[in-house]
């Protein structure tokens, strides 16, 4: 499985300075003004990364016949699932990483108004690009890249048109009187502990989508 994970990076190492210059772009871009954008800069640009990195990956395997090759080799299909999902949970990690270094270097720049990166952001930017991941990947393993593709404007139009209705579900959840003291239990934790179950949460759902993708896949013929 070793070797698949390195294959997810290495066929992508000529897009490494694309990435790399996009997070600057888009640090600088939505840094510019003190508006709402510059609130959530990382989580913008640290997600927009991820997932373009996700669409690579699977567009390069598409484009290269990847997956037929892989397939035809003694190497379990549960491997190249699990690779895929792991590679994304690593790519994640090591973004949020260099955007919270550059933010770091930006907030020397006095026409700027980014901030440090938070604890919050953080988890926000792992959080929002596992969900999206989890949701789209598990249509990749069982149509393949292109009819993937056509689901895109789906996933995203209701990923984010419903993080609307998703905040007045939390608001909900958060004035009712039987979670109250539930909620007053965890504030009184710190955010790191708090981080810690969103995050937990967010691998629980990455793992079910990996099993369900894993259960497609294994159905999954190629011609």
């Amino acid at each position: 499985m070793l070797n698949l994970i390195k294959k997810e990076f290495l066929v992508q190492r000529k897009y490494s300075l694309i990435f790399f210059g996009y997070s600057i772009f888009m640090l600088i871009v939505l840094s510019l003004s003190p508006g709402g954008a510059v609130e959530s800069v990382y989580a913008v640009a640290g997600v927009t990364i991820i997932y373009m990195f996700v669409q690579y990956s699977c567009a390069i395997e598409d484009k290269n016949n990847s997956e037929k090759i892989l397939n035809s080799l003694p190497v379990s299909r549960n491997k190249i699932v699990f690779s895929k999902f792991i590679s994304v949970i690593l790519f994640s990690v090591f973004i949020t990483v260099i955007i919270g270094l550059l933010g770091e270097l930006f907030t020397k720049l006095s026409f700027l108004y980014i901030k440090k990166i938070s604890i919050e952001e953080i988890i926000s930017i792992l959080t929002t690009a596992w969900i999206l991941a989890s949701v789209y990947l598990p249509i990749y393993f069982k149509f393949g890249d292109i009819k993937a593709k056509l689901f895109n404007i789906i996933i995203f139009f209701v990923f984010f048109s419903g993080s609307l209705l998703f905040n007045s579900i939390i608001k909900i959840f958060f004035q009712n009187s039987f979670t109250m003291p539930i909620i007053d239990s965890l504030s009184n934790q710190g955010p790191i502990i708090i981080g810690g179950i969103i995050l937990l949460i967010a691998i629980i759902i990455v793992t079910l989508s990996a099993a369900i993708s894993t259960k497609v896949y294994y159905n999954r013929e190629f011609n």
